[in-house]
């Protein structure tokens, strides 16, 4: 009954504010940890919406190539449904980026790209993740006398050296509320993928401050 109020909801607004001078994008991401019931509504709601200006665009991960590919089956019979591919970021790509982005010496740019781009492997979520971790540690560092940036390659170099991926993303999650970290450790506890009713009930807590969580 509560996915039925959903969807009607979702459409009323589809209707309402999807027009010529306000089309509407709505992005759905990790596309691969939804339910089916969930697909089936996203699909329902695309084919039903006839006003148009309504742009659908989803993320999923490629980790299981089957998978994927009935993810995103049903909207190959969308109007101009288009797939982009992304992949990795190159060391060159995580150069220019930092390039770009900060005022630091080609020594310091060349030497933190090599060490972010070995740590990370050109993920750009765990470059995301590692940069904001070595940026709040102080280990890149903004020189006010020099007026660029700079880096403590010794303690960069022992923060990557003694720490395993894992390790890395726990340092991130500890840094998260207490309430987030409870209801990471009750997800952990269902599995890889979970109805979010469940969580709400184990958490013993509301869907509005789950999700705000």
């Amino acid at each position: 009954q509560q996915q039925v109020y959903v969807f009607s909801s979702i459409q009323k607004i589809l209707r309402a504010f999807a027009n010529e001078s306000r089309p509407i994008i709505w992005f759905v991401d990790d596309l691969q940890w939804a339910d089916q019931n969930s697909l089936d509504m996203i699909e329902r709601l695309y084919e039903q919406h006839e006003n148009g200006y309504f742009l659908l665009v989803t993320t999923a991960r490629d980790e299981e190539k089957n998978a994927i590919e009935n993810l995103i089956d049903w909207q190959h019979t969308f109007p101009y449904f288009n797939m982009v591919k992304l992949q990795l970021l190159s060391e060159k790509d995580v150069y220019n980026w930092l390039r770009q982005s900060l005022p630091m010496s080609d020594d310091i740019a060349n030497y933190f790209t090599r060490q972010l781009y070995h740590f990370t492997q050109g993920n750009p979520l765990f470059i995301k993740e590692a940069f904001h971790m070595i940026v709040k540690n102080k280990i890149l560092y903004f020189d006010l006398q020099q007026e660029a940036w700079q880096i403590n390659e010794e303690t960069l170099m022992e923060t990557i050296s003694q720490k395993e991926m894992l390790d890395f993303i726990a340092n991130r999650i500890r840094l998260l509320p207490t309430q987030a970290q409870l209801l990471l450790q009750l997800a952990s506890c269902i599995g890889r993928q979970f109805d979010l009713h469940l969580l709400v009930n184990l958490a013993e807590s509301s869907v509005h401050e789950v999700v705000h969580q």
